[in-house]
């Protein structure tokens, strides 16, 4: 009884570290993965072909700890509260991709994809050098509140 309890407990904190990782990779948007890019003095081109068209895959997820109406659940709203609902807990975020899945869901196991739109190379880039930058970013604007 005492063992299943020890790996439930570990099951439960390895949940709640992967669920810190994802949040802190959902920080990235594609407009900061754009401006981590361009201050590193990335090129604006295909690395293959030189077009200059390039996208990053982005998710959209609902974060319901954000809802403007905390006491009704989502099926309860009215159509206007909806609407109000989706725009208060959207969080659009760069897609991370895990790069070993047989290893620990750390950030540093993540990366972020650069596609070009015309020959469809992949570009990837370390999703830990990019969210200890939007970190920085946003410790550095909380210190000038």
């Amino acid at each position: 009884m005492v063992q299943i309890r020890r790996n439930m407990e570990k099951m439960h904190s390895i949940d709640d570290a992967e669920r810190r990782t994802y949040r802190r990779l959902q920080l990235v948007t594609p407009q900061l993965f754009a401006q981590f890019l361009s201050e590193k003095g990335v090129a604006r081109s295909c690395l293959a072909c030189g077009h200059s068209e390039l996208s990053t895959p982005e998710t959209m997820s609902l974060d319901s700890s954000r809802s403007p109406f905390p006491e009704k659940k989502p099926s309860e709203l009215t159509e206007e509260e909806s609407q109000q609902y989706f725009e208060a807990t959207a969080v659009h975020y760069a897609t991370p991709s895990l790069i070993d899945e047989s290893k620990t869901k750390l950030v540093s196991n993540y990366q972020y994809r650069l596609v070009c739109q015309n020959c469809g190379f992949i570009s990837y880039f370390r999703a830990a050098n990019v969210v200890y930058w939007v970190e920085d970013r946003m410790n550095v604007h909380e210190d000038e509140s």
